[in-house]
């Protein structure tokens, strides 16, 4: 932490804090690692005792889980090698040693591992003679299907609490990014996990993805931004012409943008050259931005599947600052097939071409029902004035309506 943070820290402590609240938002966050680390590293004997016990005991599990985790990674590269499988592991291990250095201070769930396509098949079967069984079972058409629209195949061990992600494309095809998989195997560094050789992705590479992720979940964890910054800060050497070039190639310098703009303004990063000028001066990025502080630090009230849809799918199109892009995301998005956990959504596979009809009219609906949403809260925005004013408490209304908007 820096000093002004230290400081900044030091004086909230000399103030009554909600600590349930403080965990309950770590844990939402997905950093009550690093938020015991800085704790104890800073400010220990301060922490009341009964929230100082509580951290350790989740961070020795989730660091022992995180231990476990990394062995079986090992044991899995050790098997796709003796397949004759070339494999690429990110995040999970690889990505905490690459931005903390330290896989204690990340937490993580499964394992993501690239590997080519053509190689696929014989990485299932490995990981099935591993004891891991495929989370979903498809005909040769499905499969065809789900490999054209998907990146990943989820694998979960029969007896382990372990699910490896099998990758053979770092995004769905229905966003529209073309991150090029050749030149990340190409440009794969060699690293040590957990004092094993192994490869990753090169510094440039694995910010881009990260960004990519991130946007996709519209930043809603902060431990995804935490990383990024990690990484920025870990690597002072990157090449950020090239990151420019290689976004602005794919079509993500917008949604880039807004990472480095998070990671400036919440964590302190310094804005790198190349986005310096554009990323504070783009009214469009300093909308998302808000929007994603919003969304982390006063998360509203629950949304229905439609609403949250269809602002998701809002969120993607702004992101991107291609016209040709943000058509590709609609139509994709409109003609996909449904994912298989979407069971409720899926038809007998004779039914399956159904889907091309019944999916963009489900999609209408959804569009439908949050237009009619944001007209109807516009109309009652624009005729609030007048109904304080018949009412007579127009100026408690109005103090109240600077804090809901």
């Amino acid at each position: 932490m820096p000093p002004w943070a230290i400081a900044h820290t030091a004086s909230q402590l000399r103030h009554e804090i909600d600590w349930q609240a403080l965990l309950r938002e770590a844990h939402r966050h997905a950093v009550l690692l690093l938020l015991r680390h800085n704790l104890q590293r800073h400010f220990w004997p301060q922490i009341p005792a009964e929230v100082r016990e509580y951290l350790t005991q989740a961070a020795q599990h989730a660091q022992r889980r995180n231990l476990a985790l990394t062995a079986e990674l090992l044991k899995i590269l050790r098997t796709l090698r003796g397949a004759g499988v070339p494999a690429i592991p990110f995040k999970g291990p690889v990505l905490a040693a690459a931005a903390y250095g330290n896989a204690a201070l990340r937490t993580f769930g499964d394992l993501d591992i690239l590997v080519h396509e053509q190689d696929l098949t014989a990485a299932g079967e490995a990981l099935v003679a591993q004891g891991y069984v495929p989370k979903f079972t498809f005909t040769s058409q499905q499969e065809r299907a789900y490999r054209k629209a998907e990146c990943a195949l989820q694998f979960r061990h029969a007896t382990r609490d372990v699910v490896v992600e099998l990758h053979w494309s770092l995004t769905e095809r229905y966003l529209s990014i073309n991150l090029p998989i050749d030149d990340f195997w190409n440009r794969a560094i060699a690293v040590k996990v957990s004092g094993h050789p192994a490869v990753t992705f090169a510094p440039e590479d694995l910010f881009l993805y990260l960004c990519v992720h991130g946007s996709k979940h519209e930043w809603e964890r902060l431990e995804w931004l935490s990383s990024v910054a990690a990484v920025m800060e870990a690597q002072p050497e990157m090449n950020w012409e090239a990151v420019a070039a290689r976004a602005q190639e794919c079509g993500i310098r917008r949604l880039v943008k807004v990472a480095v703009l998070l990671a400036n303004r919440l964590l302190h990063v310094p804005l790198p050259l190349p986005f310096r000028n554009e990323a504070e001066s783009d009214h469009g990025v300093d909308t998302l931005f808000r929007e994603v502080m919003l969304k982390i630090f006063a998360p509203g009230l629950p949304e229905n599947d439609a609403h949250k849809r269809g602002n998701w799918y809002l969120f993607l199109l702004r992101t991107r600052e291609r016209w040709a892009d943000k058509t590709r995301i609609i139509l994709r998005s409109s003609l996909r097939l449904p994912h298989p956990n979407a069971e409720r959504y899926m038809l007998p596979p004779q039914l399956t071409y159904l889907h091309y009809v019944v999916r963009p009219l489900r999609l209408l609906r959804a569009s439908v029902a949050l237009t009619w949403h944001y007209w109807t809260a516009e109309r009652r925005r624009l005729t609030a004035p007048q109904l304080e004013r018949e009412s007579g408490h127009g100026r408690d209304s109005a103090d109240a309506h600077l804090f809901t908007h």
